[in-house]
């Protein structure tokens, strides 16, 4: 099911040289999450083209429309925080910016994680 015509992650860094050894060793050493799934879309048939994301996985409850609630009305700020994650490209886990500026975004005082005290997420 691959679709030669469409250019994933994995695809564009092989086009840019991930197949020499030499540099396949660096980058999959650089970047563990990579490694590890290396050739995965490849092997199961994904195509970006076609993949239906699963649905019906989280039922109704007050837990699921909190999060909803605050994803809708903190969207603008999502939105933020995902190119400030960009702007930091840190590698696969050794992103200290990113998760400071996650964390960063989920003690603000709207958030339904933020700590009052002893207060925990909500969920």
């Amino acid at each position: 099911m691959n679709e030669p015509n469409l250019v994933g992650r994995r695809r564009l860094l092989k086009m840019f040289g991930l197949g020499a050894t030499a540099t396949t060793a660096v980058v999959l050493q650089a970047d563990p999450v990579l490694a590890a799934t290396l050739g995965h879309d490849e092997r199961t048939g994904v195509s970006p083209v076609d993949y239906q994301a699963p649905t019906g996985l989280a039922g109704e409850t007050a837990a699921k429309s909190t999060a909803d609630t605050w994803i809708t009305s903190n969207s603008r700020s999502i939105t933020e925080l995902s190119d400030e994650i960009w702007r930091h490209a840190e590698l696969s886990l050794r992103e200290w910016k990113s998760s400071q500026a996650v964390a960063d975004l989920l003690e603000r005082p709207a958030s339904p994680c933020a700590p009052p005290s002893s207060h925990r997420c909500s969920g």
